[in-house]
């Protein structure tokens, strides 16, 4: 049997800001036959002066591989992910680059 979930509706007035901003992405895809490997680098910015949320991407059944921020691994008590996404704590208040 298949599970079908129905799209949710979303409203204009549901929407809020975003606290992050993705300048800019590159993205490498590396495929094997049993395997795909994709790679992605993005700058990301601040929208708020002083914001202390944390970043939260979404994802579907991914593996990590391998998470740096500004050259530097990312401690695994600075992050969490689940099976749909990364959520990222204590990231710069300043532009960015966070490998994944």
């Amino acid at each position: 049997m298949i599970n079908k979930t129905l799209p949710s509706t979303t409203y204009l007035k549901d929407y809020k800001k975003p606290d992050y901003l993705i300048e800019q992405v590159h993205i490498r895809f590396e495929l094997f036959e049993d395997k795909t490997i994709v790679t992605t680098v993005m700058q990301i910015i601040p929208n708020t002066e002083m914001t202390t949320s944390p970043l939260i991407l979404n994802g579907h059944k991914l593996e990590l591989k391998e998470l740096v921020l500004d050259g530097k691994e990312v401690s695994k008590e600075n992050f969490i992910v689940s099976d749909h996404f990364l959520h990222l704590y204590k990231v710069p208040n300043k532009k960015f680059c966070l490998q994944i």
